[in-house]
């Protein structure tokens, strides 16, 4: 509903999974007895920028999955405030879990870089090339 209206408002929903599309999520392990692990999200210019352009020129609404930790996603969340990309959201989900639930949402489509992901969306998923325009 929006703006007093009462009817549902149905926009198109397209999942981009961060790790391999927009972002390479580096982890590294430091320390001898105390190990500590970080990691860098080194992010990839022309699929942040075709999704800018999705965001703003067409009516769809666009979720950020990762699947490798939620410090990513929360780092995540961050870079899409600072630089004003707007998208619904940005979350973390273990992967099994969330290939079972996927048939049960409404998304137009999962745009992913990994093939073996891949195989678990059947028709909602969509192939590209790791850091090129999709």
């Amino acid at each position: 509903m929006e703006h007093g209206d009462l009817t549902i408002v149905n926009r198109p929903t397209i999942v981009v999974v961060l790790e391999g599309v927009l972002a390479n999520v580096v982890f590294s392990t430091t320390g001898t007895f105390r190990k500590t692990t970080t990691h860098e999200i080194v992010w990839l210019n022309t699929p942040i920028k075709r999704l800018a352009t999705m965001i703003r020129g067409y009516d769809v609404d666009i979720d950020v999955v990762t699947f490798t930790a939620q410090e990513v996603a929360d780092e995540a969340a961050e870079f899409f405030n600072d630089i004003g990309l707007h998208v619904s959201t940005v979350q973390y989900h273990s992967f099994d879990r969330w290939a079972q639930t996927l048939p049960f949402m409404v998304v137009q489509q999962v745009i992913d870089s990994d093939q073996g992901r891949l195989d678990h969306y059947g028709q909602l998923g969509r192939s590209v090339t790791q850091g090129e325009d999709f």
